[in-house]
């Protein structure tokens, strides 16, 4: 159960899975992911942790007083099988491009980021995620 603290709490509902359609129950997301061009689950895996990240990002940079216009973050989501192929698991790679700023302060901002991500918190221990800048 979502705690009632919880300041935002979306609710999907999947129908057939992956050749299914999901929808929100408030109207926002309809998906067909059965069409023609259709999105994955991956696709939106990234899309969320990519714009949660960002997100992080900015916040670290105002806490450390950095200015980041023109930031942007492309998360690389992928399905890889285990060594025994019977499973499958997430792969994440975050690339970061943060203009003006230098590799330094950079990657520290990253890794504050990363340690504040929801997402990222979410995940830790049971996806590796790997930090790029560019």
């Amino acid at each position: 159960m979502i705690p009632s603290t919880s300041s935002f709490v979306a609710e999907v509902v999947s129908n057939r899975g992956r050749e299914g359609v999901v929808e929100s129950s408030d109207n926002a997301l309809r998906l067909d992911l059965a069409a023609e061009q259709a999105p994955t689950p991956e696709h939106l895996f990234g899309a969320a942790y990519a714009a949660c990240f960002h997100s992080a990002l900015k916040k670290a940079a105002r806490t450390a007083h950095v200015e980041i216009p023109g930031s942007s973050v492309i998360a690389r989501v992928g399905l890889a099988d285990d060594a025994s192929g019977d499973t499958s698991h997430l792969t994440v790679e975050l690339r970061c491009a943060i203009p003006g700023v230098d590799e330094s302060t950079g990657r520290k901002l990253l890794n504050q980021a990363h340690s504040t991500c929801p997402y990222s918190r979410a995940v830790r221990g049971n996806i590796d995620v790997k930090l790029v800048t560019d």
